[in-house]
């Protein structure tokens, strides 16, 4: 996600694991399958990797990280020097819903099943959207830590213009807004792994 939202085609990913003694082999095959799946999903290969075993409590389970190598197309220009007052900025789907899907699992909170997280690759989306209208589109950023509030302040400082925000327009599902109220966190500045913002001329 981080390539396509510099105007990049994925195509390789690096993949190291640290792995804790004793983690359970159906567990380990289990996340490697979604892995494959997911990189199937997104049209990138899995090329290379490191496997690393540790003592039992020096990492909780499993830590993965992963790098990417991809390509930009000749004419894709996507940066804060071509955001201009009179933009619009859209928003690809509700807010919130992984931050607060994990904090159900990690604290045992009543939930629908319906919440999940919002997990996705981007890459394919964001292609079909530059494909069609590429000029128009000036700066693409995936809201994750810190949730839409920050990247908006980031698109501001880094641009050098003002940003209007109408809250009401922003789509936050239901349940997410509950939760927010309740453990009084604002859903603007909750992670989302598989939502995007695109900054584009109307």
């Amino acid at each position: 996600n981080d390539l396509a939202m510099n105007g990049a085609i994925p195509q390789y990913l690096s993949c190291g694991l640290i792995l804790e003694e004793g983690l359970a082999f159906d567990e380990l095959d289990e996340i490697l399958h979604t892995m494959s799946d997911m990189a199937k999903a997104a049209n990138v290969q899995i090329v290379t990797g490191d496997t690393k075993v540790v003592k039992k409590g020096e990492v909780d389970k499993i830590y993965i990280n992963t790098a990417g190598i991809g390509m930009i197309p000749t004419g894709i220009d996507i940066g804060p020097h071509r955001v201009k007052p009179g933009m619009d900025i859209i928003l690809s789907g509700a807010i919130g819903d992984h931050s607060i899907a994990v904090m159900g699992q990690r604290f045992g909170l009543d939930l629908s099943d319906t919440l999940k997280t919002d997990c996705a690759p981007l890459n394919n989306m964001v292609h079909a959207v530059l494909d069609k209208v590429g000029p128009q589109v000036a700066l693409l950023r995936d809201p994750t830590r810190g949730g839409l509030g920050t990247v908006l302040k980031e698109i501001a400082d880094q641009s050098q213009v003002g940003i209007k925000v109408e809250e009401t327009t922003i789509p936050i599902h239901a349940e997410v807004q509950s939760v927010c109220d309740i453990l009084g966190y604002d859903p603007l500045y909750l992670a989302n792994e598989g939502k995007v913002v695109l900054v584009v001329d109307p």
